[in-house]
Formats: C-alpha cells, sequence, structure tokens
C-alpha cells in the first residue's frame, strides 16, 4: 500500500539520451541543462482548460473491466491533479506528455497488481 500510494503521487518521466549526449557526458559535459523557471505562486487554470483536461484524462482511461479500470479509478483525480500542475508550472498543457504520464501510472499499477499476486503465492 505504501508503494502504491507513493506511484500515485509521482510524475515519472523517463529520458533516454542518444549517442551525441552520451559521446557529450563521457568528454565532461553536463547531462542536464536544467533551465530555472519560477512560475507564479498560485496559478490559475482557465475553466475551459480544466474540462479539456478532465476530458482528456477520462477519455485516455481504460473503460473495461479490467485491472486497468481499477487503476484508472484510484488515479483518476490525481491524473488531473498532475496534469493541472504541469500545466501551471509550463504555461501550457502537452498532450503528447500528458498521455505518457496515464500510461506510466497505469503500467506501474499493474506492475504493482502482477508484484502483490507473486508475493501473495510464496
Amino acid at each position: 500500500m505504501e508503494f502504491k500510494a507513493f506511484v500515485n503521487r509521482c510524475v515519472p518521466y523517463e529520458y533516454s539520451f542518444n549517442l551525441d549526449e552520451i559521446e557529450s557526458i563521457l568528454k565532461g559535459g553536463s547531462a542536464f541543462n536544467l533551465v530555472k523557471y519560477n512560475p507564479d505562486e498560485e496559478v490559475e487554470i482557465r475553466k475551459e482548460t480544466y474540462f479539456k483536461i478532465l476530458k482528456f484524462v477520462r477519455d485516455n482511461l481504460p473503460t473495461e473491466t479490467t485491472e486497468d479500470q481499477d487503476a484508472s479509478e484510484e488515479n483518476y483525480a490525481r491524473t488531473v491533479g498532475d496534469i493541472c500542475r504541469i500545466h501551471a508550472a509550463q504555461g501550457n498543457t502537452s498532450w503528447r506528455f500528458a498521455k505518457k504520464i496515464i500510461d506510466w501510472k497505469l503500467h506501474a499499477y499493474k506492475c504493482i497488481g502482477i508484484w502483490r499476486k507473486k508475493k501473495a503465492k510464496t
């Protein structure tokens, strides 16, 4: 349960270095160039944007009666919140990235379910 709680509060992001980036790092270059961004302390997301986010998340969650649906229901509100926070920090919504967030959360929950079933058998 603790791991499950941790997973649905995270926004995982996977990044793979390409060959040029790996070579640059091996030659002493930096792995990341962080851009300092300081969004306003309070950001208001317009109602129409919020409803677009809600619709996008709902449309991209599984609806069949499966383990994925359980994960969808548990993560729906948090996923909407994650995408709203990213929108607030970036000033826009990357729908491609939002779809990745949904997929990553479902995959992580699926792995937790598989792990839990294996553990229960032993």
